[in-house]
């Protein structure tokens, strides 16, 4: 009995010394591909959205990140309008932004990494800042917004020529829908949104769009003027931010948590992709591939989800080496 207990004690020590290198990083994952899980829609589209936090007025995400960020995705002339309204759109990729890298392999302020299936060219909203009790808005609108007629109770004008506007129980999220290219890449759309009240009843067509359904949520105001379409290539991420002096804009709403004893400031970083998936008639195949750290000649190794690329911070330490052949059922990546 007591060799069984330290043959059992030697396994472990040997798996976990497996699993973690010298310096705490992971380095291998043990859990073998999914042969049964079965694959989502051909329609559906994963989105994956790191939330990087830092304290408000950080140098790091308030200026520094947009030296290293294309911002070009968004017309020189509609700039002015969106730095009023507290946004920043841009486009990057880790390789040509090493302080995107950083930011994102931060182990002191580690970012929040939320992976979302949506169907393609429907909108899921995100929030990442907490619901307040109540909230004033700063938007300024664009000179040929016809809806200020409709509106003109609900919104008030300022002395800078901005409009006002309070609402109770306020959630400041992003309206996010992604459709893929006929080039590979992604078309993403996004927006900010400000859903405030009490839920109330609506109408809206089925996911089949072939009835009505009904519906109970909270009133919801668009912003269309404030709406970006990006285009990503594979290798490329979106990035949403805001100012750090634009106080009580939507950028800034929807992207400075004020709530606790200390204010912070996030900025998002977007990316879009396909799993790693091939299936047979049958669904028998499914890829399996391996990441390589860049060490050098300390070379270490981690396991791809064949569900998934792996977490953009693991992409700033590892490169793909490749991605192997199919592996059949009852056959592991090794063999």
């Amino acid at each position: 009995m007591p060799f069984r207990w330290g043959v059992l004690a030697g396994l472990v020590l040997a798996f976990l010394a497996g699993c973690v290198g010298s310096d705490g990083d992971i380095i291998r994952v043990g859990r073998p591909p999914s042969l049964t899980e079965d694959p989502l829609p051909l329609d559906v589209v994963q989105i994956e959205v790191a939330v990087v936090r830092r304290e408000l007025g950080d140098p790091a995400i308030d200026q520094s990140i947009w030296q290293q960020v294309d911002e070009q995705v968004t017309a020189l002339e509609r700039r002015p309008h969106l730095r009023a309204n507290g946004l920043r759109y841009g486009i990057s990729n880790s390789a040509s932004s090493p302080l995107l890298r950083l930011l994102l392999d931060d182990r002191m302020h580690r970012p929040r990494v939320r992976r979302i299936g949506q169907q393609a060219g429907r909108e899921h909203f995100l929030q990442v800042v907490r619901r307040q009790p109540t909230a004033r808005i700063l938007w300024t609108p664009p000179a040929n917004d016809n809806r200020l007629r409709l509106e003109r109770q609900a919104w008030r004008p300022t002395v800078d020529d901005r409009l006002e506007r309070n609402v109770e129980q306020p959630d400041f999220g992003w309206a996010i829908r992604a459709e893929p290219d006929a080039d590979g890449g992604w078309q993403v759309s996004v927006a900010p949104r400000v859903r405030h009240g009490q839920a109330v009843p609506f109408v809206e067509p089925a996911i089949d769009r072939g009835d009505w359904a009904i519906q109970t949520g909270r009133p919801e105001i668009a912003f269309p003027d404030l709406e970006c379409s990006i285009h990503l290539a594979s290798h490329e991420f979106a990035i949403l931010g805001t100012y750090s002096e634009a106080k009580d804009t939507l950028g800034y709403h929807c992207l400075v948590d004020s709530s606790g004893n200390k204010p912070w400031q996030y900025l998002l970083v977007v990316r879009c992709w396909r799993r790693l998936l091939d299936t047979d008639p049958n669904g028998a195949l499914r890829r399996h591939g391996r990441l390589e750290s860049r060490s050098g000649s300390n070379r270490t190794s981690l396991d791809v989800d064949p569900l998934g690329p792996p977490p953009l911070a693991a992409q700033s330490l590892f490169r793909p080496r490749h991605i192997g052949r199919p592996v059949r059922r009852g056959q592991s990546a090794g063999d």
